[in-house]
Protein backbone atom coordinates (compact mmCIF):
# COMPACT_ATOMS: atom_id res chain seq x y z
CA UNK A 1 0.00 0.00 0.00
CA UNK A 2 2.81 2.41 0.69
CA UNK A 3 4.09 1.83 -2.83
CA UNK A 4 0.64 2.56 -4.24
CA UNK A 5 0.34 5.84 -2.28
CA UNK A 6 3.66 7.04 -3.58
CA UNK A 7 2.64 6.18 -7.13
CA UNK A 8 -0.65 8.13 -6.78
CA UNK A 9 1.19 11.24 -5.65
CA UNK A 10 3.55 11.06 -8.58
CA UNK A 11 0.70 10.51 -11.03
CA UNK A 12 -1.15 13.53 -9.70
CA UNK A 13 1.90 15.64 -10.33
CA UNK A 14 1.98 14.86 -14.04
CA UNK A 15 -1.66 15.97 -14.71
CA UNK A 16 -2.98 12.62 -16.06
CA UNK A 17 -6.63 12.19 -16.85
CA UNK A 18 -8.76 10.10 -14.56
CA UNK A 19 -8.94 7.29 -17.11
CA UNK A 20 -5.13 7.23 -17.60
CA UNK A 21 -4.60 7.33 -13.87
CA UNK A 22 -6.95 4.34 -13.40
CA UNK A 23 -4.98 2.28 -15.93
CA UNK A 24 -1.66 3.14 -14.30
CA UNK A 25 -3.04 2.36 -10.84
CA UNK A 26 -4.30 -1.01 -12.08
CA UNK A 27 -0.88 -1.84 -13.53
CA UNK A 28 0.87 -0.81 -10.32
CA UNK A 29 -1.58 -2.87 -8.25
CA UNK A 30 -0.94 -5.93 -10.41
CA UNK A 31 2.83 -5.46 -10.07
CA UNK A 32 2.54 -5.06 -6.32
CA UNK A 33 0.39 -8.20 -6.04
CA UNK A 34 2.89 -10.15 -8.13
CA UNK A 35 5.75 -8.92 -5.94
CA UNK A 36 3.89 -9.96 -2.80
CA UNK A 37 3.18 -13.37 -4.29
CA UNK A 38 6.87 -13.74 -5.19
CA UNK A 39 7.96 -12.85 -1.68
CA UNK A 40 5.41 -15.24 -0.17
CA UNK A 41 6.63 -18.07 -2.40
CA UNK A 42 10.23 -17.27 -1.45
CA UNK A 43 9.36 -17.41 2.26
CA UNK A 44 7.59 -20.74 1.75
CA UNK A 45 10.62 -22.22 -0.04
CA UNK A 46 12.92 -21.10 2.77
CA UNK A 47 10.59 -22.62 5.36
CA UNK A 48 10.54 -25.95 3.50
CA UNK A 49 14.31 -25.88 3.17
CA UNK A 50 14.73 -25.33 6.91
CA UNK A 51 12.27 -28.15 7.60
CA UNK A 52 14.24 -30.58 5.37
CA UNK A 53 17.46 -29.58 7.12
CA UNK A 54 15.93 -30.32 10.53
CA UNK A 55 14.63 -33.72 9.34
CA UNK A 56 18.03 -34.62 7.95
CA UNK A 57 19.75 -33.65 11.20
CA UNK A 58 17.31 -35.75 13.24
CA UNK A 59 17.98 -38.78 10.99
CA UNK A 60 21.74 -38.50 11.37
CA UNK A 61 21.81 -37.85 15.11
CA UNK A 62 19.09 -40.33 15.94
CA UNK A 63 16.73 -37.79 17.46
CA UNK A 64 12.98 -38.38 17.41
CA UNK A 65 13.60 -42.13 16.88
CA UNK A 66 11.17 -44.58 18.41
CA UNK A 67 13.64 -46.12 20.86
CA UNK A 68 11.92 -48.64 23.11
CA UNK A 69 12.30 -48.16 26.80
CA UNK A 70 14.59 -50.68 28.45
CA UNK A 71 11.84 -51.36 30.99
CA UNK A 72 9.32 -52.30 28.31
CA UNK A 73 9.89 -55.69 26.65
CA UNK A 74 10.18 -55.47 22.87
CA UNK A 75 7.43 -56.81 20.63
CA UNK A 76 9.77 -59.40 19.12
CA UNK A 77 12.22 -61.70 20.83
CA UNK A 78 15.84 -60.77 20.54
CA UNK A 79 17.68 -62.94 18.01
CA UNK A 80 19.69 -65.79 19.47
CA UNK A 81 23.38 -64.91 19.27
CA UNK A 82 25.14 -67.10 16.76
CA UNK A 83 28.26 -68.92 17.70
CA UNK A 84 31.25 -67.34 16.03
CA UNK A 85 33.64 -69.89 14.61
CA UNK A 86 37.21 -68.64 14.87
CA UNK A 87 39.14 -68.63 11.61
CA UNK A 88 41.23 -71.68 10.95
CA UNK A 89 44.87 -70.87 11.40
CA UNK A 90 46.99 -72.65 8.79
CA UNK A 91 49.31 -75.09 10.43
CA UNK A 92 52.99 -74.68 9.56
CA UNK A 93 54.40 -77.31 7.31
CA UNK A 94 56.96 -79.41 9.04
CA UNK A 95 60.21 -79.56 7.22
CA UNK A 96 61.25 -82.97 6.05
CA UNK A 97 63.88 -84.47 8.35
CA UNK A 98 67.33 -84.08 6.98
CA UNK A 99 68.90 -87.21 5.68
CA UNK A 100 71.17 -88.79 8.24
CA UNK A 101 74.11 -91.03 7.59
CA UNK A 102 77.44 -90.85 5.86
CA UNK A 103 77.74 -91.94 2.21
CA UNK A 104 81.37 -92.91 2.78
CA UNK A 105 80.34 -95.41 5.45
CA UNK A 106 77.58 -96.76 3.18
CA UNK A 107 80.04 -97.29 0.31
CA UNK A 108 82.36 -99.20 2.61
CA UNK A 109 79.96 -102.14 2.35
CA UNK A 110 81.42 -102.65 -1.15
CA UNK A 111 84.83 -100.95 -1.24
CA UNK A 112 87.61 -99.95 1.14
CA UNK A 113 87.41 -96.71 3.12
CA UNK A 114 90.10 -94.94 1.06
CA UNK A 115 88.34 -95.70 -2.23
CA UNK A 116 85.00 -94.65 -0.78
CA UNK A 117 86.41 -91.34 0.45
CA UNK A 118 88.17 -90.76 -2.86
CA UNK A 119 84.93 -91.35 -4.79
CA UNK A 120 82.79 -89.09 -2.56
CA UNK A 121 85.40 -86.34 -2.75
CA UNK A 122 85.58 -86.66 -6.54
CA UNK A 123 81.79 -86.32 -6.92
CA UNK A 124 81.82 -83.30 -4.62
CA UNK A 125 84.46 -81.62 -6.75
CA UNK A 126 82.23 -82.26 -9.77
CA UNK A 127 79.38 -80.49 -7.90
CA UNK A 128 77.44 -83.75 -7.75
CA UNK A 129 77.51 -84.63 -4.04
CA UNK A 130 76.34 -88.13 -3.20
CA UNK A 131 73.39 -88.68 -0.91
CA UNK A 132 73.04 -91.71 1.34
CA UNK A 133 70.39 -93.17 -0.98
CA UNK A 134 72.69 -92.78 -3.98
CA UNK A 135 75.55 -94.34 -2.02
CA UNK A 136 73.37 -97.39 -1.34
CA UNK A 137 72.60 -97.78 -5.05
CA UNK A 138 76.25 -97.38 -6.02
CA UNK A 139 77.34 -99.91 -3.38
CA UNK A 140 74.96 -102.41 -5.00
CA UNK A 141 76.60 -101.74 -8.40
CA UNK A 142 80.06 -102.25 -6.93
CA UNK A 143 79.00 -105.55 -5.35
CA UNK A 144 77.67 -106.66 -8.73
CA UNK A 145 81.03 -105.77 -10.28
CA UNK A 146 82.73 -107.96 -7.69
CA UNK A 147 80.47 -110.88 -8.65
CA UNK A 148 81.54 -110.44 -12.27
CA UNK A 149 85.14 -110.98 -11.23
CA UNK A 150 86.38 -107.39 -11.20
CA UNK A 151 87.73 -105.25 -8.37
CA UNK A 152 85.35 -102.55 -7.04
CA UNK A 153 88.35 -100.40 -6.13
CA UNK A 154 89.63 -100.71 -9.71
CA UNK A 155 86.15 -99.79 -10.92
CA UNK A 156 86.20 -96.64 -8.76
CA UNK A 157 89.60 -95.63 -10.16
CA UNK A 158 88.31 -96.28 -13.67
CA UNK A 159 85.18 -94.16 -13.04
CA UNK A 160 87.20 -91.27 -11.59
CA UNK A 161 89.48 -91.40 -14.64
CA UNK A 162 86.43 -91.12 -16.87
CA UNK A 163 85.08 -88.20 -14.84
CA UNK A 164 81.84 -90.03 -13.96
CA UNK A 165 79.67 -89.09 -11.01
CA UNK A 166 77.43 -92.16 -11.12
CA UNK A 167 78.03 -95.88 -11.51
CA UNK A 168 76.43 -98.58 -13.61
CA UNK A 169 77.53 -102.03 -14.80
CA UNK A 170 76.69 -101.08 -18.37
CA UNK A 171 78.85 -97.94 -18.06
CA UNK A 172 81.88 -100.10 -17.32
CA UNK A 173 81.07 -102.80 -19.87
CA UNK A 174 80.49 -100.30 -22.70
CA UNK A 175 83.71 -98.43 -21.95
CA UNK A 176 86.09 -101.41 -21.98
CA UNK A 177 86.39 -102.14 -18.29
CA UNK A 178 87.60 -105.74 -17.87
CA UNK A 179 85.36 -108.20 -16.04
CA UNK A 180 87.35 -111.37 -15.36
CA UNK A 181 84.30 -113.60 -15.15
CA UNK A 182 83.09 -112.38 -18.52
CA UNK A 183 86.56 -112.77 -19.98
CA UNK A 184 86.68 -116.37 -18.72
CA UNK A 185 83.34 -117.07 -20.36
CA UNK A 186 84.54 -115.61 -23.65
CA UNK A 187 87.74 -117.66 -23.50
CA UNK A 188 85.81 -120.86 -22.79
CA UNK A 189 83.56 -120.14 -25.76
CA UNK A 190 86.60 -119.61 -28.00
CA UNK A 191 88.13 -122.96 -26.95
CA UNK A 192 84.84 -124.70 -27.56
CA UNK A 193 84.74 -123.38 -31.12
CA UNK A 194 88.37 -124.40 -31.69
CA UNK A 195 87.72 -127.91 -30.45
CA UNK A 196 84.74 -128.21 -32.78
CA UNK A 197 86.99 -127.39 -35.69
CA UNK A 198 89.59 -129.95 -34.46
CA UNK A 199 87.01 -132.67 -34.00
CA UNK A 200 85.50 -132.07 -37.44
CA UNK A 201 88.61 -132.00 -39.68
CA UNK A 202 91.64 -131.94 -37.39
CA UNK A 203 92.42 -128.36 -38.32
CA UNK A 204 94.44 -126.44 -35.73
CA UNK A 205 95.99 -122.99 -35.84
CA UNK A 206 99.54 -122.60 -34.59
CA UNK A 207 98.43 -119.46 -32.71
CA UNK A 208 96.33 -121.71 -30.47
CA UNK A 209 99.43 -123.45 -29.15
CA UNK A 210 100.09 -127.22 -29.15
CA UNK A 211 97.39 -129.47 -30.57
CA UNK A 212 95.09 -131.45 -28.31
CA UNK A 213 96.89 -134.46 -26.92
CA UNK A 214 100.30 -132.85 -27.30
CA UNK A 215 102.40 -131.74 -24.34
CA UNK A 216 101.70 -128.14 -23.36
CA UNK A 217 98.22 -128.06 -24.94
CA UNK A 218 96.32 -125.06 -23.48
CA UNK A 219 92.83 -126.41 -24.09
CA UNK A 220 90.96 -126.40 -20.74
CA UNK A 221 90.72 -129.85 -19.20
CA UNK A 222 86.90 -130.19 -19.42
CA UNK A 223 87.19 -129.69 -23.19
CA UNK A 224 90.29 -131.89 -23.65
CA UNK A 225 90.16 -135.05 -21.55
CA UNK A 226 93.46 -136.20 -23.10
CA UNK A 227 95.36 -133.20 -21.79
CA UNK A 228 98.43 -134.15 -19.75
Amino acid sequence: MALLSVALRKLAAVNLTAEQMAVVIEIIAEQQEAEENRLAAQRERKAKSRARSRDSHRTVTGQDCDTPSPLVPPDKEAPTPQEITPPITPQPRFARPRETGNPIIVLQSAIDAASAQRWVQHCGEKRKPISVAQAEEQAAVLNEIRKLGASPAEAIRFAIGKGWTSLGVDYFRNNGFAFKAEQAAEIAEDWQNRMKVWDSDRTWSSSWGPKPGERGCRVPHPLNPKAA
